[in-house]
């Protein structure tokens, strides 16, 4: 294995072969990888802006593996904040969310057109003068009414208290 300024060359002794991928193979591989293990590790359909991003990847890949009928859309990424009533649950401060309606709401105020809509989303509240935001990047938007709070394994890496 060799790199050349940001090409990677994957070189087989055997075979007498070269694999070369330049910086945005290299980016669309390790994403589509990415994507893929969290949808096995989660035991979960590979559907929605997941699928087609990985799609797009595999189309930047078709050089490497030849596979025929990819196609490649326009990549949208908007953010989103969402600023909800919050309350407190047994000491914790927290909010009941349904993310399947802000998806749909999303989805009504940007038509994709056919490209891919990816959203950042913040969620925001405020209860007893205490102010709690959640960042969730456009590939770990959750799914689903969820009931959120401080604590919670699930979203405390997307927790900031500010």
């Amino acid at each position: 294995m060799t790199r050349a300024g940001s090409t990677l060359s994957i070189i087989s002794r055997k075979k007498l072969k070269t694999l070369s991928l330049s910086n945005g193979e290299q980016g669309a591989y390790i994403r589509a990888i990415c994507l893929i293990a969290d949808q096995v590790v989660q035991n979960a359909l590979l559907t929605g802006v997941n699928a087609r991003i990985i799609e797009n990847d595999l189309y930047t890949l078709r050089a490497v593996h030849n596979v025929a009928g990819l196609t490649s859309r326009e990549v949208r990424i908007v953010s989103v904040t969402v600023t909800a009533p919050g309350k407190t649950v047994d000491g914790r401060v927290g909010v009941e969310i349904d993310f399947d309606d802000i998806k749909r709401q999303v989805e009504s105020e940007f038509p994709s057109g056919g490209d891919i809509l990816a959203y950042d989303l913040t969620v925001s509240i405020e209860v007893d003068n205490r102010q709690l935001k959640w960042l969730f990047p456009s590939l770990a938007v959750p799914i689903g009414e969820k009931r959120m709070f401080e604590g919670d394994p699930e979203f405390e890496p997307y927790l900031t208290v500010g």
